[in-house]
């Protein structure tokens, strides 16, 4: 695969310099590209077994960042800072197929930015918690249901639960008989597996456009002032329910772990970054949200937790086909991981509810 090659074929402002793998992103490839004239940009290849269909997941992009790009200015923000800016390829596309039939498409990228590491600090979860909270703010007026479904049944809860009885049915690998412990432990932790698509179907739960991958990677801070500048990785911005948006901002954000620490002693959950990400969040957010939306946060924490674990280990027994994994065992680890994490959220869940 010839990156620089495929540079090329993008309306980059001066000649390509230098060309270097970028980020951590588990799906799509990023590379950072560099121009002599000093410019910079994002060339990602995207995952066309994981997004089957993504020319619409650019045309959600390009919608998006165009209404966020007007909200922004009526602000007086920095459009070219405060949301993502797609670079036209040669054709006027914003994207490019090449030979192989691969996917690309590039960014502008954002000077002097980075995103949270693992752990991070509470200032950091304040503000990214600022941030998606202002995103789905400032999205608030968009039309919902002109969006694809970039990933169909992404965050719905009952279809990955199917998934998951399904991959153990299967056991692809035979794998199922060194999990069962965990496999159990899912199990018994399905109550709420249905709950906002009850909420919903009863019409006490607005969709919205939502981010869908909120973990604290996916906002970019100012290195400078350290406060929040975009949120960026647009890929799975679709319709859905806030209370994932904001309960998979606490499951990354104030676990005291990375989510494939395999030593599950270091698995905890921080009420304190809890309660900076949720200020944060509900400082931006809170005035669009209904009194249910508000009340049902806390769950989300607990489901979106759940449906993760869930995500892994069925990955891990259907042979690792989804997410990058560095070693043969790694979602396996991912997963217990998971399961210690929502162990300790159902633990902490009253406390949970008293800080949101």
């Amino acid at each position: 695969m010839n990156v620089m090659t495929t540079a090329g074929h993008f309306q980059v402002s001066g000649e390509v310099s230098d060309i270097k793998p970028f980020g951590t992103g588990i799906i799509n490839d990023t590379y950072r590209v560099d121009t002599r004239e000093g410019n910079a940009y994002l060339l990602q290849r995207v995952n066309t077994e994981v997004f089957k269909k993504p020319e619409e997941v650019q045309h959600n992009i390009e919608r998006v960042t165009a209404y966020l790009k007007e909200q922004i200015i009526r602000e007086n923000g920095d459009p070219m800072r405060e949301t993502l800016t797609l670079i036209p390829a040669a054709g006027g596309e914003t994207w490019y197929r090449d030979e192989q039939d691969r996917f690309w498409r590039m960014y502008a990228f954002i000077d002097h930015t980075s995103a949270c590491g693992q752990p991070a600090s509470l200032n950091e979860l304040y503000e990214t918690g600022l941030a998606f909270g202002r995103f789905e703010r400032r999205l608030s007026g968009f039309p919902v249901d002109s969006l694809h479904e970039t990933i169909p049944a992404f965050h719905d809860t009952v279809d990955r639960v199917t998934q998951f009885m399904l991959a153990m049915d299967r056991d692809a690998c035979g794998r199922k008989k060194t999990v069962v412990l965990e496999l159990v432990s899912l199990m018994q932790c399905m109550d709420r597996a249905d709950l906002f698509e009850k909420e919903f179907e009863a019409g006490r739960l607005p969709r919205r456009v939502v981010h869908n991958d909120t973990k604290t990677s996916n906002a970019l801070l100012d290195t400078v002032s350290g406060r929040a500048i975009c949120v960026c990785d647009l890929d799975t911005v679709m319709p859905g329910f806030v209370a994932y948006d904001f309960g998979d901002g606490i499951r990354t954000g104030a676990s005291e772990a990375a989510e494939d620490e395999p030593d599950l002693s270091k698995v905890a959950l921080s009420l304190e970054k809890a309660a900076a990400f949720a200020q944060g969040y509900l400082e931006e957010a809170g005035g669009i949200l209904t009194e249910n939306e508000r009340k049902l946060l806390p769950d989300g924490i607990y489901v979106i937790t759940l449906e993760q674990a869930m995500r892994f280990m069925t990955d891990y027994l259907n042979g690792d086909v989804y997410y990058k994994t560095a070693y043969p065992e790694h979602n396996l680890v991912r997963a217990r991981n998971q399961i210690a994490l929502l162990q300790e959220i159902q633990e902490r869940e009253a406390d949970l509810r008293l800080i949101i």
